[in-house]
């Protein structure tokens, strides 16, 4: 579980608490930041002050999703990350739209992909994104939609054993 997060203060001195139990974030600094609930809690419930704090943050260390019982659009626009280390999915089948409107994102981190069996809308709305690892698709039954709006790959290291995928419309 993630304990050090880097952020971009956004200028003035700004106290979140809830999710994030504290933080402060000084104009011109960094903070160290507690996310060990960032994987408690489906990031779709937030309330709206703790969505302003997801916009601060740019990048995050290795994420253990591993015991966490719905992971789908878990970073959900958190528009200005950057990167993301890694994330350990464990034996999660459906990352549908994880990183979902992360507008800032520049390459997709590296998972084991397994045991995914939907993987749908993962990267749909990442403007940035550029670089994007190999993926395991032995299970993936759909894949839908699953770059839309990402416009600036440059790098796609592929699909392997993509046979069973299938793209559904809603």
């Amino acid at each position: 579980i993630a304990s050090d997060v880097d952020v971009t203060p956004s200028g003035n001195e700004q106290t979140f608490e809830g999710l994030y139990k504290k933080v402060t974030v000084e104009a011109g600094g960094n903070a160290t930041v507690d996310c060990s609930k960032i994987v408690e809690q489906n990031l779709q419930s937030l309330s709206n002050k703790q969505r302003l704090f997801v916009g601060i943050i740019t990048k995050l260390p290795e994420m253990d999703l591993s015991q966490v019982d719905t992971i789908n659009q878990m970073f959900r626009y958190f528009y200005s990350l950057e990167l993301i280390e890694s994330i350990k999915l464990g034996n999660q089948t459906s990352i549908d739209g994880l990183l979902v409107g992360c507008w800032s994102l520049l390459e997709v981190p590296q998972m084991d992909t397994r045991n995914v069996t939907m993987m749908g809308s993962l990267c749909y709305d990442c403007r940035k994104l550029k670089k994007v690892p190999l993926l395991e698709c032995g299970n993936v039954i759909a894949i839908n939609s699953i770059f839309d709006g990402a416009t600036l790959v440059e790098e796609l290291g592929g699909f392997k054993d993509l046979g069973k995928a299938y793209t559904y419309q809603a």
